[in-house]
């Protein structure tokens, strides 16, 4: 059984994923300096708090998370470096703030096979 299914025969509202697959994603991270980066911008904006939090924890459950075939490029404008880690991979069995019944195949796994200094 699922954890949204569960949610739903107690009346509750949650969301939720059984499995989620994200094949051959490509990250360009960029460094300008030693404070600023590409997406700066992102995380200036979503640290800041939110008008009004909610009192409640989040109901949500994603299960059996894929991520393959990553290709990751640091270009260290700094240090007039760049790095590439090709192949990368990450699985994730469960993320979710409460128990769940939801039936696990995926085998915690971090992997990055090739690691390249390219200047």
């Amino acid at each position: 059984m699922s954890r949204a299914s569960s949610c739903a025969r107690r009346g509750r509202r949650c969301s939720g994923s059984r499995r989620s697959k994200v094949d051959s994603p490509r990250f360009n991270i960029v460094r300008y300096d030693a404070q600023h980066f590409n997406f700066s911008d992102l995380i200036e904006k979503f640290s800041r708090p939110s008008p009004k939090p909610s009192s409640k924890p989040a109901k949500f459950s994603v299960s059996n998370i894929r991520i393959e075939n990553d290709d990751v490029t640091f270009d260290d404008r700094l240090l007039k470096a760049k790095h590439v880690v090709d192949r990368f991979a990450l699985h994730i069995p469960f993320i979710a703030p409460l128990p769940s019944a939801t039936e696990i195949f995926v085998t915690p796994l971090l992997q990055a096979p090739t690691v390249r200094r390219c200047s």
